[in-house]
């Protein structure tokens, strides 16, 4: 469940603003043909869009590095809440998931089953807070 959160994070960010995920995309090769056809504004959202998509089969530590590097401007400087989350626990956590999908893992007893879940619980409040933050401050003027 986690790794489609970070999947649907990553879908709201860019439907949101597409512009936010121009950078990853500026120096993709298109056609030319395609140069001709169409405008290149609507070309680097299409490329946006289709990066967004990809990114849903990379790891949740890709998928979450990309959520900061899209919402941490956005937040004025403010900490991002995601910023204890130790990188080498969410890709141990990914591997076990990894493991109980593809692999046989279900054969033996996981051990810490309450702290896995746990902190997927944690991860996924910590990775939606700065997409609520992102979103409204984008829509709404806070006074100063």
């Amino acid at each position: 469940m986690l790794d489609g959160l970070l999947s649907e994070c990553c879908t709201i960010s860019c439907l949101a603003n597409v512009e936010d995920w121009l950078p990853f995309v500026r120096d993709k090769k298109v056609a030319l043909t395609e140069l001709k056809t169409r405008e290149i504004a609507s070309i680097e959202r299409q490329e946006a869009k289709n990066f967004v998509r990809q990114l849903h089969r990379e790891s949740m530590a890709k998928k979450f590095d990309y959520l900061h590097k899209v919402c941490a401007p956005r937040l004025g400087g403010s900490k991002l809440p995601t910023a204890g989350l130790k990188v080498e626990r969410l890709k141990a956590f990914d591997d076990l998931r990894h493991k109980i999908i593809h692999g046989r893992t279900f054969s033996r007893k996981i051990v810490n089953v309450n702290e896995h879940v746990s902190f997927a619980f944690e991860t996924g409040l910590m990775a939606l807070t700065p997409m609520g933050w992102r979103t409204s401050r984008r829509r709404f003027t806070m006074p100063a």
